[in-house]
């Protein structure tokens, strides 16, 4: 794989790799190919398993002196930031796969939602037949899911917020809609 992204004639400045042992191993790997000094592999243990907040907080956290980085991460984490980053029908990203990302962006810390385009992918393993209209259909659906769910706890949380504001309201008042004694204003009794 390493030869592989060394055929796109890229050099990164950086290497940023999760403290496990296979992934510091593979970045090494890619140094020694792409002929970089291990001196520009960074051990990030904080991406170690982590989800994909964790690892984009560690992309905007890079130093804007890196142009080009690569990232050595685990799946989940790496597959849902690639998701985050660019349109892409890649649905898990296996083991050794890489993902060639072209960002708009000022920044490493203005890296966010949507401001990449996937330029290439490339797996370890060529699948030998082509996803067919069912996994399209099931992919897209866990998309869509995922978009749903956080509509959902949105909906509930402002329904809540709306239900506690009639009530504090309905409490106020009573049946006929007319403040009760001591909810609100001046009381004028027998003087």
């Amino acid at each position: 794989m390493a030869r592989r992204f060394s055929a796109v004639n890229l050099h990164p400045d950086l290497l940023v790799s999760s403290s496990a042992k296979r992934a510091v191993e593979t970045a090494e790997a890619y140094a020694r190919t792409l002929d970089i000094s291990s001196e520009a592999i960074q051990i990030n243990k904080d991406i170690f398993e982590a989800e994909r907040a964790e690892i984009l907080r560690a992309v905007h956290a890079l130093d804007d002196c890196a142009g080009t980085v690569v990232l050595f991460a685990h799946h989940p984490g790496v597959t849902n930031l690639l998701h985050h980053l660019v349109h892409s029908e890649v649905e898990k990203m296996p083991l050794g796969a890489f993902a060639l990302l072209e960002l708009s962006a000022e920044s490493w810390r203005t890296v966010s939602f949507k401001k990449g385009r996937l330029i290439q992918y490339e797996i370890p393993k060529e699948k030998s037949e082509p996803h067919g209209w069912w996994w399209q259909f099931a992919f897209w659906r866990r998309q869509r899911m995922q978009k749903v769910e956080l509509f959902t706890v949105f909906l509930a949380g402002l329904l809540l917020i709306l239900g506690i504001i009639a009530l504090i309201v309905r409490s106020s008042t009573d049946s006929a809609g007319m403040p009760q004694q001591g909810s609100m204003g001046r009381h004028y009794g027998n003087e």
